[in-house]
């Protein structure tokens, strides 16, 4: 549910406004609104000094950590980490680019430049050059000491006595200045540098904890100056609005006793816009963090958590489909308890996917699916089966396209009635209870072949089209109506929409039986390495589906909630409640 919130005035005199700002920022319950529409912001020499901590903690988290401990933090530690990495970064570059020289003249062999100037004391001169394979008899062979074909183009080493060889216009010197053997030094010398400038790096990870602790301050410092610089300020007084969830007032007031500061709580009225505060029982908040992917409610909207808690659920084990594949799940998500419940985060997840989990398990069960294997009569299995149960595959499929059908009916005869709740007591109303009708009416004449659905089709439509507007014109307001009726289309194409809920979960259902099937003709390739083959085909395969059933059970479960449920009920102009608080220190 959205919490409630009040409207709240701090106001002193210059003197205490440091005070006054530090025991707000420790009570952490405020959330201050700016006094202009300016974003708020830190000192720059703040916010530089924050990303220059994060830097050196992101460089040293790369490092194994050390449970070897430091009380201080010796000055210019955080430049020089960075300086370190940055050098690092440096030397790795110039390798790259000696690497690549070396490798273009690896064709030559080991050779070093020192060994030219040897020979050119006893008069013999040495040139590399490059020449196309059609024009290379203009060389002259015998000076060709070694040569070697790349594609169309020939690379040559000539030598020639006393004077050096004029070379024709076809060849092209290739100018070398240092040999492998310098390369190769060189690259050494930079690997050495690198390796004493890891080794500085490795042995500051015991300032890790440290870094953290004045990343937060820095952190904190930030949120201040934001804060101070958007104070409504008048002479010597100041002011500073916010909003404050309503249970944390009396908090509030009391823990503001210590400092002289005056505090005003008003209720929200219409003008106002509060941060929107989303507060559920721990399992159903496990499922906020996918509601915000898509908007925040507004503060005077409604909380969507527990319907998108419930339905998604429910569309995710309808896609995936089978039981086996909710057990895997389960196994994985219990298999990672501790990692996952060590942060707030990895708890929603944890919850999250558990109720996942256990949705798949039941919905596969009823529907008698376990990794797609065709189960007995007398299998203790068969007993939870409900769906599915005609011994005609076609009834079967039938049965559960209308499942999908109606189950989108039902989702989206829900938005309807929550906008009905939302707009009571206005006409509009009356015009999304015309809809509602509208849409069983329609799905009782066409489905269930009953004519009384025509007429409450009928009866729908004109209360859809008189009451979508409350224009005084009468002429107006009808053609406003008609043409929010030419919304009909779009309305039962979003029912369709959630066929995709039986055309995924069969297709998961039928590469599952490919699978098995393919893993049942290896067996028989060989006696040896047959059930081998058997068990790694079904195993992959099954992998491979399992990853691509809980991708299309994310992507279209949540599809189907902020795309066709949302349209009718739901606008997401909120924004998050985001406390005046101090950083936990680490």
């Amino acid at each position: 549910m959205i919490v409630s919130m009040k409207k709240l005035l701090v106001f002193g005199t210059e003197n205490n406004r440091k005070a006054i700002l530090e025991k707000l920022q420790e009570i952490g319950v405020v959330h201050v609104v700016p006094a202009s529409q300016e974003e708020l912001k830190g000192h720059v020499d703040t916010l530089e000094q924050q990303e220059q901590v994060a830097r050196a903690i992101s460089i040293l988290g790369s490092f194994p950590d050390k449970k070897e401990s430091v009380e201080n933090l010796p000055e210019n530690t955080v430049n020089d980490i960075v300086s370190w990495h940055n050098t690092i970064q440096k030397y790795q570059e110039e390798q790259n680019e000696l690497n690549k020289r070396k490798e273009a003249l690896s064709m030559w062999g080991a050779f070093s430049t020192s060994e030219w100037d040897e020979l050119q004391k006893h008069g013999v001169h040495l040139q590399f050059v490059k020449v196309s394979l059609k024009q290379l008899s203009q060389l002259d062979s015998g000076r060709i000491a070694y040569k070697k074909q790349i594609g169309k183009d020939v690379f040559a080493a000539v030598l020639s006595h006393k004077e050096q060889y004029e070379l024709p216009d076809c060849a092209q010197l290739l100018p070398i200045k240092k040999g492998t053997v310098e390369l190769d030094r060189e690259i050494q010398e930079l690997q050495q540098k690198q390796d004493e400038l890891s080794t500085k790096l490795q042995q500051a990870v015991v300032y890790l904890p440290l870094l953290q602790k004045q990343q937060q301050a820095l952190q904190n410092e930030q949120m201040f100056c934001a804060v101070e610089s958007q104070l409504l300020c008048e002479q010597d007084v100041f002011a500073l609005k916010g909003y404050i969830p309503e249970k944390q007032v009396e908090t509030l007031q009391k823990e503001m006793q210590s400092v002289t500061a005056g505090i005003m709580v008003e209720e929200v009225d219409g003008e106002d816009d509060p941060p929107t505060l989303i507060q559920n029982p721990k399992w159903v908040q496990s499922v906020v963090d996918l509601v915000k992917l898509y908007a925040s409610p507004g503060y005077k909207e409604w909380d969507t958590s527990s319907s998108i808690y419930l339905a998604f659920t429910i569309f995710f084990a309808m896609i995936v489909g089978d039981a086996g594949y909710g057990c895997i799940l389960l196994a994985i998500m219990l298999g990672l308890t501790g990692k996952l419940k060590s942060s707030e985060a990895g708890q929603r997840v944890y919850r999250l996917m558990l109720t996942l989990s256990i949705g798949c398990i039941v919905f596969g069960a009823i529907s008698g699916n376990w990794f797609a294997i065709q189960m007995s009569e007398d299998n203790p299995l068969k007993q939870f089966q409900i769906l599915g149960t005609s011994k005609s595959e076609e009834q079967n499929l039938n049965n559960m396209m209308m499942l999908s059908v109606y189950v989108g009916a039902v989702h989206l005869s829900c938005a309807r009635l929550i906008q009905i709740i939302r707009v009571f007591p206005s006409v509009f109303w009356i015009n999304q209870l015309g809809w509602l009708i509208m849409m069983w009416g329609a799905i009782a004449k066409i489905l269930w072949q009953n004519d009384a659905g025509l007429t409450a089709l009928l009866v729908g439509a004109v209360l859809a089209v008189l009451f979508a507007s409350d224009h005084r014109n009468i002429f107006m307001r009808f053609l406003l109506g008609l043409l929010d009726l030419l919304g009909i289309t779009q309305n039962f194409a979003d029912i369709l929409s959630y066929l995709r809920l039986f055309a995924l979960g069969l297709a998961s259902t039928v590469m599952a039986k490919i699978f098995n099937d393919l893993g049942m003709q290896v067996r028989d390739v060989s006696p040896t390495f047959g059930p081998v083959l058997m068990v790694l085909v079904i195993f992959m395969g099954h992998t491979i589906n399992i990853v691509l059933a809980v991708m299309g059970g994310f992507i279209h479960g949540l599809r189907l909630n902020f795309l066709e449920f949302y349209r009718y009920c739901f606008e997401g102009t909120g924004y998050d409640y985001k406390p005046f608080a101090k950083k936990a220190q680490v």
